[in-house]
């Protein structure tokens, strides 16, 4: 992303724009994948992290209705969807300090509202890979039958 395009964006509110749009097109994945990788890139500039918090907690809740309506079609919108909440919650200082950890973070991922979309990124990835649902999420990350891999850890 080019940081004039994001400067730019940010005088045209596109904070906003963008929540408003993943909200309008949350069930269709390819779209909210794009929009959400689109606002993480405006996130650079402060007064788009600043209208995000103003919005808090709505404008939070729409990234987690798009990542809840879209990962199982595409496990990429919750990464992206992520990636979104973590640039919009970060202050732009930090990019100059390494290893910036979650105390600099002003805005914290919610596992409880993470849960059903990275259930569902989840299904839909085993779902994709030829697996049923009850594929465990173990299963599932390593490739692997849990009791299988369990049983060559004892030998």
């Amino acid at each position: 992303y080019a940081p004039a395009s994001c400067r730019h964006a940010a005088r045209a509110r596109a904070g906003t724009i963008l929540l408003s749009t993943i909200s309008a097109q949350a069930s269709r994945p390819a779209c909210t994948r794009e929009l959400l990788a689109a606002l993480a890139n405006c996130a650079s500039e402060k007064s788009v992290r600043e209208e995000f918090e103003e919005g808090l907690p709505e404008t939070q809740q729409v990234i987690y209705y798009a990542m809840e309506k879209s990962s199982d079609k595409d496990p990429d919108v919750l990464g992206q969807g992520c990636r979104a909440l973590g640039a919009l919650g970060t202050d732009a200082r930090l990019a100059d300090v390494p290893n910036a950890y979650a105390a600099d973070v002003r805005l914290v991922l919610s596992y409880t509202e993470l849960k059903e979309p990275l259930a569902k990124a989840v299904i839909g990835i085993n779902l994709n890979n030829g697996a049923g649902v009850e594929s465990s999420l173990f299963e599932s990350l390593t490739g692997g039958d849990r009791q299988q891999q369990l049983g060559a850890d004892l030998n």
